[in-house]
């Protein structure tokens, strides 16, 4: 378990959100201050293992669909405790997947990822991210523009399962793009826009790994269904 506090469990790792500095910190990306955290472990270790299965405390990719669609998720199910409990893929369900990639489902776009940003966040942080990955140097100046113009979108790209080689350069660029980000562009935002770099990041995540997805023959990917554990088909969302 990835947590920004110690919880008292066996085998934790615990990644606090200032670890890298307050313009990473977790009330600004979110999960990405602890995936940031879990690659720097993986990086470390030895013996790296061959993928990696990611979920949150209240989301996960399945095989298997639930019995209960979210009726403001539309993308997603919404299910009880006990369900998910059920349809929770085991080590024995991920290791039959082929190609090793399970991905939460993609979204068509009306037009791009840029214009659902400007609709529910603000355009201007956006802006400032396509300029950040110029100044990065890890995104070529087509690669950006495909980003931005990207008809496709992956509402939770971190909830995967993937080789750990590609979740770690995924990581890097993440990385690399944010640390130009922060000290140029990175404003304070408050309630819900407060946490800005998740979702920036999230955006330039899907958008890496639709990129990895489209370079692999179609076989080789496995689409899941995005579960979301909730008592009722309303999911509230989280502040």
């Amino acid at each position: 378990m990835v947590c920004p506090a110690t919880f008292g469990i066996a085998g934790e790792l615990v990644v606090p959100d200032d670890c890298y500095g307050p313009g990473f910190h977790g009330s600004i990306l979110s999960e990405y201050t602890q995936l940031f955290g879990l690659a720097d472990h993986l990086a470390q270790l030895a013996e790296k293992p061959a993928n990696v299965y990611l979920f949150q405390y209240r989301k996960f990719v399945s095989c298997a669909s639930g019995s209960r669609r979210s009726s403001n998720v539309p993308h997603a199910f919404a299910s009880d405790p006990a369900e998910a409990r059920e349809i929770f893929p085991g080590p024995e369900v991920l290791a039959g997947l082929p190609g090793q990639l399970l991905t939460s489902p993609a979204l068509k776009l009306e037009r791009s990822i840029a214009l659902q940003y400007a609709i529910h966040h603000l355009v201007e942080d956006f802006a400032a991210l396509a300029v950040a990955c110029s100044l990065s140097g890890v995104l070529d100046p087509n690669r950006i523009g495909r980003f931005i113009n990207c008809p496709i979108m992956f509402p939770s790209p971190a909830l995967c399962l993937m080789p750990t080689p590609v979740f770690l350069e995924m990581m890097s660029t993440l990385r690399k793009v944010w640390q130009a980000f922060v000290p140029h562009f990175l404003q304070k935002r408050e309630g819900y826009q407060r946490r800005v770099g998740g979702f920036l990041l999230e955006r330039l995540h899907g958008f890496l790994l639709l990129d990895h997805v489209t370079s692999l023959p179609v076989e080789r990917t496995t689409v899941g269904r995005l579960v979301i554990v909730s008592e009722s088909e309303v999911v509230q969302p989280t502040v």
